[in-house]
């Protein structure tokens, strides 16, 4: 079972029964992309559930400038759940991380998470930004 899947099942085992969606609405309550692959954006009511009702640990930054493209690469690198809050600044966005390994990464590229992407796309064997050779 994928992570999506257990961190809703807990979410669902931890609410009462007065309060408990059928587990297919929850599941497109928690997740902004509510397909079965790994894309772990969080909505705004899965991180309440992640940060309320799990007590799961979280860490901030502060980034600069994010992109769509971005985006795209944090959907498919990004293996843990995650939220961007998109009201800072025009400039600036609040990522919220819920892996203490990927916040220690981006604290050892020093908070730029288009350099951390960039790491992992290449790395891949089917990278998102095609790389000259």
């Amino acid at each position: 079972m994928n992570l999506k899947y257990r961190l809703t099942i807990e979410i669902f085992q931890q609410l009462t029964d007065t309060e408990k969606p059928a587990v297919d609405d929850l599941f497109l309550s928690v997740w902004k992309n509510s397909s079965h692959t790994n894309r772990l954006a969080l909505t705004k009511t899965g991180l309440n559930y992640l940060v309320d009702l799990l007590n799961l640990e979280q860490w901030k930054f502060s980034i600069p400038n994010i992109t769509s493209g971005d985006v795209v690469m944090m959907d498919r690198y990004m293996t843990y759940p995650y939220y961007l809050v998109s009201q800072k600044t025009k400039t600036h966005k609040n990522l919220i991380i819920f892996d203490e390994s990927t916040a220690t990464q981006l604290l050892l590229y020093n908070n730029n998470l288009r350099l951390l992407l960039s790491a992992y796309d290449n790395d891949s064997t089917v990278p998102v930004i095609k790389h000259q050779k």
